[in-house]
């Protein structure tokens, strides 16, 4: 008797809808936040920083991938970032978006405009 099995990614839609790739703070250092949990992270993904209230922090960059930890470099005040913080990965590379209102303006890494002008 023979039997066929196959797996239909029709039943995989909940894996892309709901799933989310979570960690938490070990350690800040000179811009640097050291993470647990985040087995899943690729190189150069962005990762968002959470306080225990769930607001957002700041952004990141997953930069240093380790057995047991990531390492990634903080977008903004590491002073906010505090050991045990959750740190979610977006699943997508880090980047910002340009178009016609950002010629002739100055931004930070994150794209946002810093010289003061009306937006």
């Amino acid at each position: 008797m023979e039997t066929n099995f196959f797996l239909s990614t029709d039943n995989l839609d909940f894996l892309s809808k709901d799933f989310v790739i979570k960690g938490k703070v070990i350690m800040v250092i000179d811009g640097i936040a050291i993470i647990s949990g985040l087995q899943q992270v690729k190189s150069g993904e962005t990762l968002e920083f959470f306080d225990d209230d769930d607001n957002l922090l700041l952004v990141g960059m997953a930069l240093n991938l380790n057995t047991n930890s990531v390492g990634a470099v903080l977008f903004g005040d590491e002073r906010l970032v505090k050991p045990g913080y959750i740190v979610k990965g977006k699943g997508t590379v880090i980047s910002i978006l340009v178009g016609e209102e950002l010629l002739g303006r100055v931004v930070n890494s994150l794209g946002v405009p810093i010289d003061g002008l009306e937006e």
